[in-house]
């Protein structure tokens, strides 16, 4: 069912957008002589120019995307990120959008207010963005570089450009993430949350199915096949959208499912604690927490501090204009403070993610002797190849595999 286009504000351009027919449509700036833009009851409060320039929208004969409007030294950057991202939104999944969206209005930020043509545009200006992000790890820069190349290859793909001006920039190799859970490890993290708690259901889950963390996040009611004990999401929802992907339920993942389809005949099965559908940054917050709260535990077992700052004190300072800058400064200090406890809470939690879940149902599966060929099937993969080769580099466990080899050599081999 389509959605019901209506305005929304775009903080980042401090703009107005609505999307009509696939394409994004821009409705004007934020009146400067209002407050900022609030939501009420979930829905934008929409200033009045910005409500006229909508249904004149609406009336017109046929809203178009708009073109990249002709200039002597060509489209500037952001005009055609525009372009590509409302392509995007018409011919990538939500998620795939979203993930270009974030990535290109960060590396927008980064390139500053300015317009920038993409005549001018150059390699360093996306390297310079990504070595900003000290944090990023290897694959995630890699992908983050993707990610601001893809558009100008589509751009000069279509003819909106003569060719990409940022392309041969070398990336990092992507590394495989190598964690997976244990039962033992996985027995710790869920004596976190107490039975019934809305995250522990989604990890109980996805421990006991081994589906992906998005696809636990997408089950609904409609895709539960109680008798045959499975889930089933249409191809055109699953990842990828070329074949159904059946997820085979069994033992706490079944009654979970049973328990929840009677709470949600309708709508998203796994919610949060205030009734929403988990989002993976949603998801990634709950283990970060569970990663500070690990690390500070561990911080006072070794006596590791970060000295208190003094109590500010405002009886020292009479004149307003310096009791304010004194209260500022105090202020960063302190939220300098909390960033070096965070650091090393982090440097001394052990990290976790949603798919070292499914890393570790595989572990487990293929430990049991399960043929990799049904391990990949259970896990939705189109072949048995993405399971050997993660296998063969994470598992150090190879009892099963001396089995197979003593079988095949009649029982001589040592």
């Amino acid at each position: 069912m389509a959605r019901t286009p209506s305005p929304w504000y775009w903080p980042e351009r401090n703009g107005w957008f609505t999307i009509l027919n696939g394409s994004r449509h821009p409705l004007g700036e934020h009146p400067a002589d209002l407050p900022p833009p609030v939501k009420r009851k979930g829905k934008w409060v929409v200033p009045s120019a910005v409500a006229t320039a909508f249904h004149a929208l609406l009336a017109a004969p046929k809203a178009r995307a708009p073109k990249l409007p002709p200039r002597a030294d060509g489209p500037t950057v952001s005009e055609v990120l525009d372009k590509f991202l409302d392509w995007a939104l018409k011919h990538k999944a939500t998620r795939t959008f979203e993930w270009y969206r974030d990535h290109l209005q960060n590396f927008l930020n980064h390139l500053g207010p300015e317009p920038l043509p993409v005549a001018a545009l150059k390699p360093f200006h996306v390297v310079e963005w990504a070595d900003t992000h000290a944090g990023w790890s290897d694959t995630y820069r890699r992908g983050a570089i993707v990610a601001v190349q893809r558009p100008f290859n589509w751009a000069a793909e279509l003819g909106y450009i003569p060719s990409s001006p940022v392309k041969g920039i070398k990336k990092p190799a992507a590394r495989r993430r190598e964690s997976h859970l244990t039962p033992e490890g996985f027995a710790e993290l869920v004596s976190h949350y107490p039975a019934g708690d809305p995250f522990r259901d989604l990890l109980e889950f996805s421990w006991h199915s081994g589906c992906r963390p998005q696809e636990a996040a997408h089950v609904e009611a409609r895709h539960v096949h109680p008798a045959a004990e499975c889930v089933v999401l249409p191809k055109e929802e699953a990842k990828g959208k070329r074949k159904v992907r059946v997820i085979l339920l069994h033992g706490p993942a079944l009654e979970i499912v049973r328990r929840l389809t009677v709470l949600r005949p309708t709508g998203k099965l796994f919610l949060n604690e205030d009734g929403r559908a988990w989002k993976r940054f949603a998801i990634a917050n709950r283990f970060d927490r569970l990663v500070l709260a690990q690390g500070i535990a561990r911080l006072k077992e070794l006596g590791i501090a970060v000295d208190p700052l003094p109590r500010f004190d405002r009886r020292k300072f009479s004149d307003p204009t310096a009791l304010a800058a004194a209260r500022k400064a105090h202020l960063l200090a302190v939220r300098d403070r909390r960033k070096q406890v965070l650091k090393l809470a982090r440097e001394h939690g052990t990290k976790i993610a949603a798919y070292d879940l499914r890393h570790g149902f595989c572990q487990r599966m293929l430990e049991s002797g399960a043929n990799h060929l049904a391990v990949a099937e259970l896990m939705g993969h189109s072949s048995g190849r993405m399971v050997a080769e993660t296998y063969s580099h994470m598992n150090r466990a190879n009892a099963h595999l001396k089995d197979a080899l003593k079988k095949a050599a009649g029982g001589d081999a040592v």
